[in-house]
């Protein structure tokens, strides 16, 4: 099960606004997966595979952006 595990000091709001304003598709799919839709809801999206998500996922419970 893939889990975000920590915000970063962000609020949903905050990521909801970034998912908005950026160009970046892959971005605004990280940004999915980290507010919480399912993996079947982000796979849908051409742009990433479900490891690619995983790994965003994964990246942004260590680093944050």
């Amino acid at each position: 099960m893939l889990q975000v595990n920590t915000l970063h000091g962000y609020k949903l709001e905050d990521l909801i606004e970034l998912q908005n304003k950026t160009k970046s598709s892959y971005t605004k799919i990280a940004l999915q997966a980290i507010r919480g839709f399912s993996n079947d809801e982000i796979i849908k999206s051409p742009a990433l595979s479900k490891v690619s998500i995983v790994s965003h996922v994964k990246r942004w419970n260590i680093l944050g952006f």
